[in-house]
Order: structure tokens, then C-alpha cells, then sequence
């Protein structure tokens, strides 16, 4: 439910008209109710976790809620001189998504009443997933289609400093589309596209072609996998050792 709040509020912030294929809330309704939906989902969300009577869960909770919030605040203000640096990329996917798989694990492992070792290499495995998952996300922004997707093909931070749009001279997509603000055809989304593969931007905003990227994907789903080792040896830990797997291997 905190992942669905999230994803809610995120397509009202990028203006995003689909999500999985099917049109997104704020096609819908107005920004203010889409973001009045996102809330709610945070409420319930809260009360969820509240039901669980786990002190340490429900905080938890409360501070992974403060990690989203600030990594949102942060994509809305903070404006780094320059090219984003590799570590605000870094921060950006965990206050994005990691901290979200981290929470995850850590508070499955709570609830189960694990060790407080166990608890840690769960916490582990989460963060490093997380971490695998949106990187391999953010590869298919470039390499998918928006059919295998299901979703436009969205700007990752590497859109700042992009050559003027080809097509009506606009100085630079915004911040948050992959398309030219100015035009916003067809012809212009490829455009951006194929500047961002090919330029000095992106291979400058600390990201590397994509082969060197799933890479490193992959570095972070062995810590991942590194950190079930110990634990013992029950179906339920090799379908974590096959989440990570599959997530770094994705194609859609």
C-alpha cells in the first residue's frame, strides 16, 4: 500500500498518463484528488502497520515514510550545479525504491521474530535488491519499448543538460519528461531519446552504457544473494535467492 502511495503521487509529480498499460489516476481525476488518493493510501498504509502492535515495526514505518518523502523533496528542489554526481543517483534510487525492499525485509523478519543477525542480513537483502531493481528499472527507460513497459519512456535524472530539441529549438526537456516541452511530438520523444543515449550527459550523469550498468546490477543482487547465506534452508529462502535473480534479468 506505501508503494502504491508512492507510485500515485510520482505520476501526478511526472504528469505520467499510464502505468502498467492502464491509464493513470491523475488522467482521471484532478491533481489535487490524485494527490488526496495518494494520501489516503499513506493512511491506511499507517494503520496497517499500526495493526501489527510491533513497536519496532511501526517505527519502521515511520522512518522509511521519512526517507521517501525527503528523496521526494530533494528530486522537487535540490538542483546540483551541474550534472547530477553518481552518489545523488545512488541516494535518489534508495530514497526511491531501496528503502521501500529494505523495510520490507527487515519488518517480514520482525514480525517473524527472527534473530536480530537474521533481521540485519534480511535488511541486507532488501536494500541491495532494491538498489539492483531500480537500476535495471532505469536501463529499460532506454532500452524497452513503451509497449514492453507499459508506460512512456521516462527521463532518469540524465535529462538535465540535454542539446536543444531538434525539431523546435526548445533549450531542454523539463526535469521530469523524456519528451520536448515544446513540441511534445512523437518525432521529439525519439529525438530526446536518441540524445540521451548518445550524448556526453548521459554518459556523464554518472551512468555508463548499458551493459556496465546491468553490471553492476548484478554486483548488487550477489551482495543480495551473499546476504541469505546463514540463513537457513527452507523454500522460503530460495525464492528470495530467485526474486534476486530474475530482477536483474528482466527485459520488461
Amino acid at each position: 500500500m506505501l508503494h502504491t502511495a508512492t507510485l500515485v503521487h510520482d505520476d501526478v509529480i511526472d504528469e505520467a498518463a499510464l502505468r502498467r498499460g492502464f491509464p493513470t489516476l491523475n488522467t482521471v481525476w484532478s491533481p489535487s484528488a490524485t494527490i488526496r488518493a495518494g494520501d489516503y493510501m499513506f493512511g491506511r498504509a499507517a494503520r496497517y502497520a499500526a495493526a501489527t502492535e510491533h513497536p519496532r515495526v511501526i517505527s519502521l514505518f515511520a522512518d522509511t515514510l521519512g526517507v521517501i518523502v525527503t528523496g521526494e523533496l530533494r528530486q522537487l528542489y535540490h538542483r546540483p550545479v551541474g550534472l547530477p554526481s553518481r552518489q545523488d543517483y545512488l541516494d535518489r534510487i534508495y530514497g526511491k525504491t531501496a528503502a521501500l525492499f529494505a523495510v520490507a525485509a527487515e519488518g517480514a523478519a520482525e514480525l517473524g521474530r527472527a534473530p536480530e543477525w537474521a533481521v540485519a542480513q534480511l535488511r541486507d537483502y532488501g536494500l541491495q535488491l532494491g538498489m539492483a531493481f531500480q537500476v535495471v528499472d532505469d536501463i529499460l527507460d532506454f532500452t524497452a519499448t513503451e509497449a514492453q513497459l507499459g508506460k512512456p519512456r521516462s527521463a532518469a535524472i540524465c535529462a538535465r543538460g540535454l542539446s536543444p530539441c531538434p525539431s523546435c529549438s526548445t533549450p531542454r526537456p523539463s526535469r521530469t519528461r523524456p519528451f520536448c516541452v515544446g513540441c511534445g511530438t512523437p518525432r521529439a520523444r525519439g529525438a530526446a531519446l536518441a540524445m540521451r543515449r548518445w550524448t556526453k550527459s548521459w554518459r556523464r550523469c554518472g551512468s555508463r552504457p548499458s551493459a556496465s550498468r546491468r553490471d553492476e546490477a548484478r554486483q548488487m543482487v550477489a551482495r543480495a544473494r551473499a546476504a541469505l547465506a546463514g540463513l537457513p534452508d527452507v523454500p522460503a529462502r530460495a525464492a528470495l535467492d530467485d526474486l534476486a535473480v530474475y530482477s536483474v534479468g528482466r527485459r520488461e
